[in-house]
């Protein structure tokens, strides 16, 4: 048997949709000095999109002079707008809690991730060391609850306050509650 010419392997041609790889140093040197050009950049313009909003010109007025006027008009825009605190707020975390709800002899799951923001970190503290405590007043309370009514932004509103007021009054030994700002519903599913 002889083998003809046409039929020996010949070398293929790359593929069109396959790219040559850099030859040289200087373009691998160049590809990484642009990529580090651009993160920098990117850097430089993230950092002052956060920081911008705070900068104010009003820093950059020198005080009142001698020869310019005191009195301030204030616009109606400036007297409405809420006034900024610079203190953070303070926030507790509970794991998830799960009741079963009964409506007309029917079993109902209800599933509530809940967080609370208090006033102070007093409140914070005595709120995590009576833990266990307050998480029994939450059950109580999701536990009487109706899966109809609940399930309605009035039931909402309505089982926020109700917490708020059952997990103000004070945790003996202590003489005092915390002090609760809102009530925050991070989970909320009816079965």
């Amino acid at each position: 048997m002889s083998t003809s010419s046409s039929t020996r392997r010949q070398p293929t041609a790359r593929a069109s949709f396959q790219r040559q790889r850099p030859k040289g140093l200087g373009q691998r040197v160049f590809r990484v000095i642009l990529l580090a050009l651009v993160v920098g950049l990117l850097s430089a313009l993230t950092t002052l999109y956060f920081v911008w909003p705070d900068f104010s010109l009003a820093q950059l007025k020198p005080e009142n002079t001698p020869n310019q006027t005191t009195e301030h008009t204030a616009t109606p825009e400036a007297e409405q707008r809420p006034k900024m605190t610079s203190q953070k707020p303070l926030f507790v975390d509970f794991e998830p809690f799960t009741v079963t709800l009964n409506q007309e002899g029917r079993s109902r799951i209800l599933y509530v991730g809940i967080t609370l923001q208090v006033a102070n970190k007093d409140s914070r503290e005595l709120l995590q060391e009576y833990q266990p405590v307050v998480r029994d007043r939450i059950l109580h309370i999701l536990s009487l609850q109706d899966p109809l009514q609940v399930q309605t932004a009035e039931g909402r509103k309505a089982l926020a306050e109700q917490l708020s007021q059952t997990l103000s009054k004070p945790y003996p030994p202590a003489d005092h509650g915390p002090e609760i700002n809102h009530v925050l519903f991070t989970t909320f599913v009816v079965q």
